[in-house]
């Protein structure tokens, strides 16, 4: 049984680069497991709206804890 679901919508932001890549400021945000993907990406578009550095990656964390029934 699931228990204890949680997402985290994980936003990189480019600030620099040298010769090893690109380097990221991460965003983190707590967001509704029963979110669907379309409605974070739409979010995710409207706070990289509202920021100034070049968006690098978006990712989504789900977790949950599993536990035996009975």
């Amino acid at each position: 049984m699931r228990k204890k679901a949680a997402s985290v919508l994980k936003i990189g932001c480019e600030y620099g680069y040298d010769e090893y890549g690109a380097h990221c400021r991460y965003l983190h945000f707590n967001v509704n497991p029963e979110a669907n993907d379309k409605d974070l990406l739409e979010a995710v578009n409207a706070i990289v709206g509202m920021i100034y550095l070049p968006l690098h990656s978006v990712e989504r964390l789900d977790s949950c804890e599993l536990t035996k029934e009975g």
